[in-house]
Formats: C-alpha cells, sequence, structure tokens
C-alpha cells in the first residue's frame, strides 16, 4: 500500500509534534503542548529547562504569517526563545540495518 500525499499531510503535524515532545523531553525539558499565549493564541510546544523558556512553533504551507508574527511579539513580550520548525518539506528517516559480522 501507498499512503497518499493529502491523508500523510493531514498528519505529519501531528507526527512532528510528538517527535519534538519526545526530543525536548530527552535533554531535561518539561514540556506542555499547546501552550495558550493569550486571545485564542497557542503555540505547539512550551519548554523549560534551567531557566531558559522556549516556544516552540510547527509551520507549514497553511500557516498564516499573521499568526506568526503574533506569536513572535508575544515571546518578545514574555521573554521566551522562539523556535520556529518549517515543515513543508519533510522528509521521513529511512531505516538503517547494521550489518554485523563474527569471525
Amino acid at each position: 500500500m501507498v499512503i497518499k500525499k493529502k491523508y500523510f499531510e493531514m498528519y505529519v503535524r501531528q507526527m512532528v509534534v510528538r517527535q519534538l515532545l519526545d526530543e525536548y523531553r530527552d535533554n531535561g525539558y518539561e514540556t506542555k503542548e499547546q501552550y495558550p499565549l493569550g486571545n485564542s493564541l497557542r503555540a505547539d510546544i512550551y519548554a523549560v529547562k534551567d531557566g531558559e523558556r522556549v516556544i516552540i512553533q510547527i509551520i507549514d504551507k497553511q500557516t498564516r504569517k499573521e499568526q506568526i508574527e503574533k506569536i513572535r511579539e508575544r515571546a518578545l513580550e514574555e521573554g521566551v526563545k522562539l523556535t520556529i520548525y518549517d515543515i513543508t518539506n519533510v522528509k521521513i528517516e529511512e531505516e538503517v540495518h547494521d550489518t554485523v559480522t563474527s569471525n
């Protein structure tokens, strides 16, 4: 079976959020998904470690520039680092199998 692109695109954002949550947690951050920034604005992820606060926003071809500017302004107001991940051309890692040889 081959997954049609339109179905893949429906869920890629959720997959990226899950992967980033795992990666930030593995690096010692406390994380929250769908972090409210006020005025019905939400960041995809909020992460904190040793006083460092990070807002993580995922963008794709459907993301409006106005939304990103509002998030950028809010992060600046709160003194929080903003990290943006553009998933427009996301790629999937291929499995690599190591070959073990014995003498």
